[in-house]
């Protein structure tokens, strides 16, 4: 599953594309979600998507992300002790009955 956000001016976007191993798309997700930093927008984003992956029965999921940070944090199991709620929703999801790699992508 590929995830990206878009800022315009007050509000952010996001959006996440899970594909089949031939890059078929299954199905996708995009909304306004309003204010935020880019590191909680990029964070609604991985948690959106997610969501979405285990309501469809997805069991073993690539999920990339382009935000290192977020990346480092989820890898690195700190999200656990994270003030923001949507980090410790991810860590969450993620120890769940399933496979989730993730997985950092540059910007291109």
């Amino acid at each position: 599953m590929t995830m990206d956000s878009h800022f315009l001016r007050a509000s952010a976007s996001i959006g996440g594309v899970p594909r089949y191993y031939n890059r078929l798309w299954l199905c996708g997700f995009s909304m306004l979600i309003g204010e935020g930093t880019i590191f909680q927008v990029e964070a609604r984003a991985m948690l959106e998507g997610l969501h979405l992956a285990w309501s469809k029965g997805f069991r073993m999921l690539k999920l990339k992300c382009d935000n290192a940070l977020l990346v480092r944090l989820t890898l690195a199991g700190r999200a656990t002790d994270s003030r923001l709620k949507k980090l410790r929703s991810i860590h969450q999801m993620l120890i769940w009955n399933w496979e989730v790699r993730v997985r950092h992508i540059p910007r291109a």
